[in-house]
């Protein structure tokens, strides 16, 4: 993925899926991102959640959809 600014004859293009981070939007702690994905995805791969797919685990993770996220990439 890609995103390109052209401007006065000078062309720039970054990468779009690279340098993610996210956290809840009411904590302060940053966590490594990877985008597209989803924040379940990140949160298990920062082992923050266990996987909600294995066993009962999927009540243990219920308050991640009732929580906002904030996702943020590196300044271009």
């Amino acid at each position: 993925m890609c995103f390109t600014i052209a401007a006065q004859n000078n062309i720039n293009s970054f990468a779009l899926d690279v340098n993610w981070k996210f956290r809840q939007a009411d904590g302060a702690d940053w966590h490594e991102a990877i985008v597209p994905g989803c924040v379940h995805t990140d949160l298990m791969r920062n082992n923050r959640i266990k996987d909600p797919f294995i066993g009962a685990n999927e009540k243990e993770c219920q308050w991640v959809e009732q929580k906002d996220w904030i996702y943020e990439s590196a300044p271009f």
